[in-house]
Parts: structure tokens; C-alpha cells; sequence
């Protein structure tokens, strides 16, 4: 299936899909649609990251640990705010001093 093929309303056609206290209702969802319509915004819609890492760092958190290879988030999190600490974790090695570095 070729998301880029598919066409999507807008969610503000009448009786297309209604809300209830913020809500969707069940009844009027399909799973599919809603599966392929939040891919379609994961893939074309723009990422908020830095925002959310200001977020946290707003509200207190100042420990952050980067799961997976390279440090491409742990670099960018530096460029955000070099008060907090980024661990990077890649293998058990990485986790062990991670742990002992957050004290756990």
C-alpha cells in the first residue's frame, strides 16, 4: 500500500469523524484509517523534538539517556543546553557505566 497514493479528509468533514470530550468515539473509527492517517503525519508532519527537550528540561529533568547507535541526539541535546547530561547506551558495556553513572 502506498500511503502517498491515499487520499485523507481533513477530520472536519460533517459526519466524518466525531470527538466527545476530546475523545474519539469507537464507533466511528476504523482502525486502519486511523493507523495509516498518524503514519502519514509521522512521516510528513514536523518533529517537535527540541521543543520536548526544552519541555523537560523546563519542568526539571536534566538526565537524559540515548538508546541505539551513534549520538546524534546526545550531540543535538548539547547544542539545546549543555547543563544537562546525556548518556548513550549501544551495548552492555555503554549500559553498565550509564547505570553507575546515574547511580541506580
Amino acid at each position: 500500500m502506498n500511503l502517498i497514493s491515499l487520499s485523507y479528509g481533513t477530520g472536519k468533514e460533517k459526519n466524518s469523524q466525531s470527538r466527545r470530550n476530546g475523545c474519539w468515539k469507537k464507533s466511528t473509527l476504523r482502525l486502519p484509517d486511523v493507523i495509516c492517517t498518524m503514519l502519514e503525519k509521522q512521516v510528513s508532519d514536523s518533529v517537535l523534538w527540541q521543543e520536548c527537550i526544552e519541555w523537560l528540561i523546563a519542568h526539571g529533568h536534566s538526565r537524559f539517556i540515548e538508546f541505539g547507535r551513534g549520538k546524534v541526539l546526545t550531540g543535538m541535546l548539547g547544542k539545546i543546553n549543555k547543563e544537562v547530561t546525556c548518556h548513550c547506551v549501544e551495548d552492555l558495556p555503554s549500559l553498565d557505566a550509564a547505570v553507575s553513572a546515574l547511580g541506580a
